[in-house]
């Protein structure tokens, strides 16, 4: 193993440093069997440096690394973070680094970042007389830190800016083959600034992970894309140490022997690496340079996500991470309407609507394939009692042919449950690529409410069909008046415990176990309430995760109607906890996602009832950024978590369907009434 010196802490650091954000995984704990021989086996190669952070797996991963190196801390150098920017809020950011030094099991840390730094965060809480770098000088100054400094995501300049202060004594950031932005900065922060540089996602965050002959061909004899990608980032002079998050033994036997060359590239080889990754770079730059010049696009498709996507695969041959990135969009090249709005705004002319075919011939799995959704739209009408209700609600059919050949196609549907929907048959041809938008009337009633409407669609064609939406989950909110919460008792209610919503544990289990939630609304707020019925092994207290707290949880993904429900978390995509209600004052919301939101989204009222507890939750409309002309539909899927006395998930009911929390289609809608 090789070792160099981090800037002026004089700290000598193995060029291999272990990340450890991607320890193996056995539900949402991490698998100590597995992790903890991984890490001493780093030690014993020569690894010296360990990166964490609050947040790494789940909170549990400073924990491990107490329990792994504990008897070798004189052989390790430890870093972890610490993610509380509210300068008026002190107490915050010293229970964090508490806890870290209790979970590393240590009574100091050698080097304690801001974690993710930005301009921005600096100016606002760091900075100044009164900023939170007085925190770090005073925990430095009684020795419970070492150094102090900062990971960074931003840009080279402000990277600049923040090290030229003289503040911090190392960064951790952002830099490989494929991201190479922090690059003008590097020489400037190492020499003029005397810090240490340690590199996060050596390998990409993974996208360099898999197979290209076209970037292993670039040195002769490396034996895969990610030696390459780490020994490109260790040739950099000013560069002290590359972190890998290692999830298993082979990853970091690999990394180990890289990481002990004396001369990662040779003058020859760096030349070679720079000149064919600029050639990459210019040949992606013919399909697309990220300008975002053709956004936003009026079906919310993300074109520079498509080209980036398809780029992986056609310029740098990372066909697994191309259709992965592909996947993971908001919003695919599928959902295209070949209405040529982009097409003048592109500076480079290029032909958008081929280019975004290109990429559903080459990434779609459903390529080849007719694409058929259902969609309810809108509410027309809405009556509804205690024991009965009906409903009337547009909708519409979409028909895409994803195939180079015509395709024809019919739809049918049956009046069936109380569900008639008009008009009830619909026949397209469809030439290549394109799509058919049938306007639809659905009428549905029935007794109690379960939400399913089940339209009973089938489709009749001679090419392979993919159909969605043949069934989907309608809620409905009333509006609220003078009375807040309070008012949602006059909506439908949304019933929890039903058997066929059952995704995890025992019929008998789910009888103790269930939910009556109801929404309501007005100009500023959609207010949610519900009862709840449960056990309450798990109520929220300091000492417990949230992640392991007895709650109920909404997904809203509060995109654009054309949008919502489609693959891909955005943004706009939230999921907020209720947790139930404990004896001490622990907070009772949860935003899991998304991971940069503030905890305010939503304020929430919980108290215990006689077998169970209630909650009263106000979700502000300007907080979620959802115009007015949006709320009419949303999105959403309500579960409810429950734990038995060992502390461990013994049910979990979704509103919609256990596989809605990993695929947005099957997510249910919300309609605001008017009436």
């Amino acid at each position: 193993m090789q070792y160099a010196t981090l800037g002026r802490t004089n700290l000598r650091v193995s060029r291999l440093g272990f990340g450890c954000m991607r320890f193996p995984m056995r539900g949402e704990h991490v698998d100590r069997d597995l992790s903890i021989p991984l890490l001493r086996r780093a030690v014993e190669l020569g690894v010296n440096y360990f990166d964490s952070a609050v947040g790494y797996c789940n909170q549990e991963s400073q924990r491990v690394i107490g329990e792994a190196l504990e008897g070798m801390r004189d052989r390790v150098i430890l870093s972890t973070k610490n993610p509380h920017y509210n300068k008026r809020d002190e107490r915050t950011w010293w229970t964090n680094l508490e806890n870290s030094l209790e979970r590393l099991r240590t009574d100091h840390i050698d080097v304690y970042y801001f974690h993710s730094l930005n301009w921005k965060e600096f100016q606002e809480h760091v900075d100044g007389a009164d900023g939170q770098i007085r925190w770090m000088q005073r925990a430095k100054e009684d020795g419970r830190i070492r150094h102090i400094g900062f990971s960074f995501h931003d840009t080279a300049e402000n990277l600049k800016k923040i090290a030229a202060t003289g503040y911090f004594e190392a960064v951790t950031l952002q830099y490989n083959l494929l991201d190479r932005s922090n690059e003008p900065a590097l020489e400037f922060v190492a020499e003029k600034c005397g810090m240490g540089i340690v590199v996060m996602g050596p390998v990409g965050g993974g996208r360099l992970g898999g197979e290209s002959e076209e970037i292993r061909r670039m040195i002769p004899g490396a034996r895969s894309v990610p030696e390459v990608a780490l020994r490109f980032v260790l040739s950099n002079p000013h560069v002290t140490v590359a972190i890998s998050g290692m999830s298993d033994l082979r990853q970091l036997e690999e990394n180990v022997p890289v990481a002990s060359q004396r001369t990662p590239l040779s003058a020859g080889e760096k030349r070679r690496v720079i000149s064919t990754m600029g050639r990459f770079k210019k040949l992606a730059e013919l399909y697309c340079t990220g300008c975002r010049y053709c956004m936003p696009c009026p079906y919310g498709v993300d074109i520079p996500g498509n080209f980036s996507a398809l780029n992986y695969q056609r310029v740098y041959g990372l066909k697994e991470e191309a259709r992965k990135t592909y996947a993971r969009l908001s919003s695919q090249g599928r959902y295209c309407m070949a209405c040529g709005a982009c097409k003048s705004k592109c500076p480079q002319k290029i032909d958008i609507i081929r280019q975004l075919k290109e990429s559903v011939r080459t990434l779609d799995e459903a390529y080849g394939h007719l694409f058929a959704r259902v969609l309810p739209t809108d509410l027309k009408e809405l009556r509804a009692t205690s024991r009965r209700w009906s409903a009337t609600l547009a909708g519409k059919l979409d028909l895409l042919n994803m195939s180079d050949n015509p395709a024809e196609a019919a739809v049918s549907f049956r009046d069936s449950n109380g569900v008639r929907v008009i008009p009830s048959e619909s026949a397209a041809k469809l030439d290549s690529f394109k799509r058919k938008t049938t306007r639809l009337e659905i009428a549905c009633s029935g007794g109690p409410f379960s939400g399913l409407v089940d339209t009973g669609a089938t489709v009749k064609s001679g090419s392979a069909v993919d159909l969605f939406g043949k069934s989907f989950y309608v809620a409905f909110a009333a509006p609220a008046g003078k009375s807040g919460a309070r008012a949602a008792h006059r909506a439908v209610p949304i019933l929890l415990g039903r058997r066929e919503q059952l995704s995890k544990g025992t019929s008998r289990v789910l009888g103790r176990n269930r939910a009556v939630c109801r929404f309501a609304y007005d100009d500023k707020a959609l207010y949610f309430s519900a009862a709840v019925k449960g056990e309450l092994h798990a109520p929220a207290a300091k000492d417990r995760r949230p992640s392991q707290t007895d709650r109920l949880t909404l997904c809203i993904d509060a995109r654009p109607s054309d949008q919502a429900g489609r693959p891909g978390h955005s943004n706009r995509f939230y999921q907020i906890g209720f947790l139930a209600p404990g004896k001490d004052s622990a907070s009772l919301v949860r935003v899991f996602q998304p991971w940069d939101s503030p905890q305010n989204l939503a304020s929430c009222k919980s108290r215990r009832i006689p077998g169970g507890y209630a909650v009263e939750a106000v979700l502000p409309w300007a907080r979620f950024r959802i115009p007015k002309a949006q709320r009419r539909r949303l999105a959403i899927q309500v579960s409810l978590t429950g734990h038995n006395r060992f502390g461990r998930p013994n049910v979990e009911i979704h509103w919609t369907g256990g596989d809605a929390a990993r695929k947005l289609e099957r997510y249910g809608h919300l309609f605001l009434s008017t009436d």
